[in-house]
């Protein structure tokens, strides 16, 4: 216990001599904790965010993807060479695979869109079919979805997201505008 006493007397003491130093020690520490804590929450709010992601497409649900998880220069060259996945790929899948439920397939791009003479640039494009809004859990707040026969008769129909909405029709109703993509 003595020692305790003693220990404690000369380590007050030496922050009493060196009190920048003890200044200057503190606030290292400080930001060093308080650097772990944010970098902790970083990652559990990736982790949260990744995990509501996947769970959002269901445990039913797969994707096939040209290029899947790249974590590598060598791993995008590599996938560069791989062959396009088709549409007929697609049907293919969709004949063959008796549980397979609902399929859908999309192409991505992204373009500049134009109304009147209000412009968009880098708005995401999706080429897509009929499946793809139940396939995909979105939600549509104008109009309807896609139907088969939109499809088959290359129908220009679209569905817009909110951003395209709000900073190109300045919230009015999108049913019925001519919107150009660039």
């Amino acid at each position: 216990m003595r020692n305790l006493f003693e220990s404690m007397k000369i380590a007050l003491q030496s922050l009493a001599a060196n009190k920048l130093r003890a200044i200057l020690t503190l606030i290292g520490v400080i930001i060093g904790v308080a650097t772990v804590i944010t970098v902790v929450s970083i990652i559990n709010g990736m982790n949260d965010y990744v995990a509501r992601e996947i769970n959002s497409i269901g445990t039913t649900t797969f994707i096939i993807d040209k290029y899947g998880m790249i974590t590598s220069e060598e791993e995008w060259i590599e996938a560069q060479k791989r062959k396009k996945i088709t549409f007929a790929d697609m049907k293919a899948i969709e004949r063959y695979c008796p549980h397979c439920d609902l399929l859908s397939g999309s192409v991505y791009t992204r373009r500049r869109v134009k109304l009147g003479d209000k412009y968009l640039s880098d708005v995401d494009i999706v080429g897509t079919d009929e499946n793809y809004i139940e396939v995909s859990d979105i939600d549509i707040d104008y109009g309807r979805g896609f139907i088969e026969s939109d499809v088959k008769h290359n129908r220009t129909v679209a569905i817009v997201g909110p951003e395209v909405v709000e900073n190109l029709l300045s919230g009015l109703d999108p049913i019925g505008k001519n919107i150009k993509v660039h």
